[in-house]
C-alpha cells in the first residue's frame, strides 16, 4: 500500500536529485593551468628552427586538441614583470611595473592609485567561489611571500626546497661569473627536481574530491638558465645537430637594441669556450623533462572524474634567444624573446581546436578566463577575450600584442608584421611571414612606410612611471636608465 509518508518520500528524493543535477550542471568549469617557465618555441607545436628536433610529445598532443595560440607575445620578456601583466592583466607601460618589484604588496598602494580593483586572477577566482591551488613557480617572486600574503592569493600553495643539480664531470664547465652557462646533465634522479615533485602534488590535488570548482595553477621552474637535465632526457639528443648562428645579423639593428643584447657578448664569450651546442641541446633536454611532467599531470587529468569540465590553460612566461641576435637568454623585443607557447583546451567544446596565427598576448589571459566561466568583464584590464578565435581560429584580428622591455623599448607584433621602437626613437622592421628570424631590418625601405606607420601608432602615447617600490638590482636598458646616464628620450 503506498502511503502519503511513502509519497512525500520520494518526492523530497525526486526534488533532491533534480536539483543535485542542475547544481552539477551549472557549476563553472575547472581550469587547470600548466606554466613551463621560460620556454620558447623550440617546442613541437610551433614551427621554429630546433622544432623538428624537438621531443615534447604531450605539449604537442595538447595543442592538437585545443586552439594553438601560434603567434602568441609576452607583455615583457622578464620572468616577475610578465607574470605581473598577466596576473593582474595589466601591461607594465600601465601599471608602471616594468622591472622586479620583488614585493608586489608594497607596490600595490602605488598601483591602486589608478587601479583601484587591482587585483590578481587567482584572488577574482576566489571571489568567484573557487578554491585556488598554486603550485611551484607560478607567481614569480610573489610565491617567496605566499606565508605572508596566503589568505590574499590562494587557498592552497604548496612549495619545495630548490633541488640542489650538479652536472656530471664530463660537461661541467666551470666560468667564474657565468651560472647561466652551466649546462650539461645531471645524475640526480628525476623524482629529485621541484618539476617532478610539483607534478606529483597537482596529481594528487586531481584525485582529491572537490565540492567546488578550482583552479589548479602549477609551475614548472627547470628551464630558466642554468639548464641542467636528468642523464636520460639528455641522451635523447644524442644525434642533436645545431644550427648555424647569423654572424652579421646585428648590421642593421640601432644602438637601443644592441645594448639589448649585450653588444653581442653573449655569443662572443659562448663561442670562445665552444659552449653554445651543449647549452642549446641542454635547453632542448630540459624543455622534454618539462614535457614529460606536463604529459603526467594531463594524465591524471584524464583519469579523474574531472576530465570533461576542466579547462587546460598552458603557457610562458616568456622566450629565450638561445643564439639568434647572439644572445643567451631573454630581455630583447624580437621575437625569439618575446614568442611563447600559449595553448587552450575546452574540452566542454570540442570544436575550439586548430591553430591561430593572429597576435595575441598573455594579457588576454585573465578576460578569456571571466568569460569562459561567466564572470562578468573587468573594464580596467588592459586584454580582450580570445572566445571569439577560440569558436573561428581565422577570424581576423585588428589589434596587434604589444611587448616592452623597460620603459620606452615596445615590440609590436601582428600577423606577418614585427615592429620595434627604441627609448630614442629608433626603429626597427621585419617581415616575420617571410623572414622569420628577423634578420632583415625593413624600417629604412620607403616601400613599407605605410606598415611603419599603421604599426607605430599602437606604441602608447603615455607610459606609467617606474614603480620604484621594493626593485631588485636588476636593470635594462630603459628610459630610467638611459635618463640616468643623461641620454634624451622620446
Amino acid at each position: 500500500m503506498i502511503t502519503k509518508a511513502y509519497i512525500r518520500s520520494f518526492c523530497c528524493y525526486f526534488l533532491l536529485n533534480i536539483l543535485s543535477g542542475m547544481s552539477a550542471a551549472e557549476r563553472s568549469p575547472n581550469i587547470l593551468m600548466i606554466n613551463v617557465n621560460d620556454t620558447n618555441d623550440f617546442v613541437g607545436f610551433l614551427d621554429s628552427q630546433y622544432s623538428d628536433q624537438s621531443r615534447t610529445p604531450h605539449m604537442d598532443k595538447l595543442a592538437k586538441k585545443g586552439v594553438n595560440f601560434t603567434n602568441a607575445h609576452c607583455a615583457t620578456p622578464s620572468c616577475t614583470p610578465s607574470r605581473h601583466a598577466l596576473f593582474y592583466g595589466v601591461q607594465p607601460f600601465n601599471s608602471g611595473l616594468y622591472r622586479y618589484n620583488f614585493n608586489i604588496y608594497e607596490a600595490m598602494d602605488t598601483v591602486k592609485e589608478r587601479y583601484p580593483n587591482f587585483v590578481s586572477l587567482n584572488q577574482t577566482l576566489r571571489t568567484a567561489d573557487y578554491t585556488t591551488y598554486g603550485l611551484g613557480h607560478v607567481h614569480g617572486n610573489l610565491d617567496n611571500l605566499i606565508e605572508a600574503y596566503h589568505d590574499i592569493e590562494w587557498d592552497v600553495f604548496h612549495t619545495v626546497k630548490y633541488a640542489k643539480l650538479s652536472v656530471v664531470p664530463e660537461y661541467d664547465l666551470q666560468i667564474k661569473g657565468k651560472k647561466t652557462w652551466k649546462c650539461g646533465p645531471s645524475a640526480t634522479p628525476e623524482e629529485d627536481y621541484d618539476a617532478y615533485r610539483y607534478a606529483t602534488k597537482a596529481m594528487e590535488v586531481l584525485e582529491e574530491d572537490h565540492d567546488k570548482p578550482f583552479f589548479l595553477a602549477v609551475g614548472f621552474g627547470e628551464a630558466h638558465t642554468p639548464t641542467i637535465p636528468p642523464q636520460k632526457y639528455f641522451d635523447l639528443f644524442d644525434d642533436f645537430e645545431m644550427k648555424p648562428i647569423i654572424e652579421d645579423d646585428f648590421d642593421d639593428i640601432p644602438e637601443v637594441g644592441w645594448k639589448l643584447a649585450k653588444e653581442g657578448s653573449d655569443h662572443k664569450q659562448i663561442s670562445e669556450v665552444g659552449q653554445w651546442e651543449v647549452l642549446i641541446r641542454s635547453y632542448l633536454a630540459t624543455l622534454s623533462f618539462v614535457d614529460a611532467q606536463v604529459g603526467r599531470v594531463l594524465s591524471a587529468l584524464e583519469e579523474s572524474e574531472y576530465r570533461d569540465d576542466t579547462i587546460v590553460i598552458l603557457w610562458s612566461d616568456h622566450g629565450n634567444n638561445y643564439g639568434r641576435k647572439h644572445k643567451l637568454a631573454k630581455f630583447t623585443l624580437w621575437d625569439a624573446s618575446t614568442r611563447v607557447p600559449f595553448v587552450i583546451w575546452d574540452p566542454r567544446n570540442p570544436d575550439r581546436t586548430g591553430a591561430c596565427r593572429e597576435s595575441v598576448s598573455l594579457v588576454d589571459i585573465y578576460p578569456t578566463v571571466l568569460e569562459m566561466i561567466g564572470e562578468p568583464a573587468i573594464d580596467h584590464l588592459d586584454g580582450v577575450s580570445l572566445t571569439p578565435w577560440l569558436d573561428n581560429v581565422d577570424l581576423p584580428r585588428d589589434t596587434p600584442a604589444i611587448t616592452m622591455m623597460g620603459r620606452g623599448n615596445y615590440g609590436i607584433r601582428d600577423r606577418d608584421w614585427r615592429y620595434i621602437r627604441y627609448l630614442d626613437g629608433s626603429e626597427e622592421l621585419y617581415h616575420t611571414r617571410i623572414d622569420q628570424d628577423e634578420v632583415r631590418n625593413l624600417v629604412a625601405d620607403p616601400r613599407y612606410a605605410a606598415v611603419v606607420d599603421r604599426l607605430a601608432a599602437f606604441v602608447p602615447a603615455n607610459e606609467a612611471p617606474m614603480n620604484k617600490i621594493g626593485l631588485e638590482k636588476m636593470k635594462f636598458y630603459d628610459a630610467d636608465l638611459a635618463e640616468e646616464e643623461g641620454r634624451e628620450t622620446l
